[in-house]
C-alpha cells in the first residue's frame, strides 16, 4: 500500500482523536493505547502464513481498540460495528473458523470491527498490502459489501460524529448514518445507503479469485456440449 494512502488514513484517525478529545473528552479514554511494532508482530504472528493489511497496522499503532461498554453505557465509536483490540479479534477469527471452517467461513475473513456481528477485512499474503473493501458479516446471514475501504469507513465515521450523530442509540441506526455511509462509499452502498452487493457465505459463486485459490477451488467452466443433460418436461 502506498504510504500516500496509509498517510489518508492516518490523517483522518488523528483528526477524529482530535475531535473525541475536544467535543466528548468523557468518551476518549474509551480508546486503548496503541501498539509498538514489535507487540503487533507477536500477536500477529498466529495468523500466518497471512498477514496483517496495512490499514489495521497503521490502526492499531493508533488505538488498540475501543470499549463499548464501561459500566454498563454503550457508546459506540463506528456507525454500525465495533472497533476490537487487536487479540480479541484473532481470538474471534480463531473461534469463526474453528467452529465453521470452510463451511461457513474462510481463513482470510479477518474480524476486525465485531464478533457475533460487525464488519470484516481480508488478510493478506505479504506484508504491507491494501486491506480492499470491507464487509458486514452476521452469525445466521451472508456478507454484504459495506465500505470501500478501511479508510473510507472512518472517513465515514468522522464525519458522523462531526454530524452529532455520534455515539447513537444502540438500539436503531440513524437515517443520517446511512445517507453519510453513502457518499464516502458509492462502490459499496446502493442509493438509499443499503448493501450493494450479497456474497454467500458457503458458496464459492462470486467470490474473488483470490478466495477460492486459499482453499483450492477450481474456476469452474461450462461443460462440453456432448456433456449437457436436459430434462424432460412432464
Amino acid at each position: 500500500m502506498s504510504p500516500a494512502a496509509v498517510a489518508g488514513l492516518q490523517a483522518t484517525l488523528s483528526e477524529l482523536d482530535r475531535l473525541i478529545q475536544r467535543e466528548h473528552g468523557e468518551l476518549h479514554a474509551r480508546f486503548r493505547p496503541g501498539l509498538s511494532d514489535r507487540e503487533l508482530e507477536s500477536l500477529a504472528a498466529s495468523l500466518q502464513p497471512y498477514y496483517l493489511p496495512a490499514e489495521l497496522i497503521a490502526l492499531y499503532r493508533w488505538h488498540d481498540g475501543w470499549q463499548d461498554s464501561v459500566n454498563d453505557e454503550y457508546r459506540f465509536l463506528l456507525p454500525d460495528a465495533s472497533f476490537s483490540y487487536i487479540a480479541e479479534a484473532i481470538k474471534q477469527y480463531e473461534i469463526w473458523w474453528g467452529a465453521l471452517g470452510s463451511d461457513g467461513w474462510h481463513p482470510l475473513w479477518f474480524p476486525a470491527f465485531g464478533d457475533q456481528s460487525g464488519e470484516l477485512v481480508t488478510l493478506q499474503f505479504e506484508p504491507n498490502e491494501p486491506a480492499g473493501p470491507v464487509f458486514a458479516f452476521h452469525s445466521d446471514l451472508d456478507l454484504y459489501t459495506s465500505y470501500d475501504s478501511v479508510t473510507t469507513l472512518f472517513a465515514t465515521t468522522l464525519e458522523c460524529w462531526r454530524a452529532g450523530v455520534m455515539p447513537h442509540d444502540p438500539s436503531y441506526l440513524p437515517r443520517e448514518i446511512r445517507e453519510i455511509a453513502l457518499r464516502h462509499n458509492p462502490l459499496s452502498r446502493t442509493p438509499d445507503g443499503g448493501y450493494r452487493r450479497e456474497i454467500s457465505r458457503s458458496s464459492p459463486e462470486g467470490w474473488p479469485p483470490r478466495w477460492k485459490d486459499v482453499l483450492g477451488i477450481a474456476p469452474t467452466a461450462p461443460a462440453a456440449d456432448g456433456l449437457l443433460v436436459t430434462v424432460a418436461s412432464s
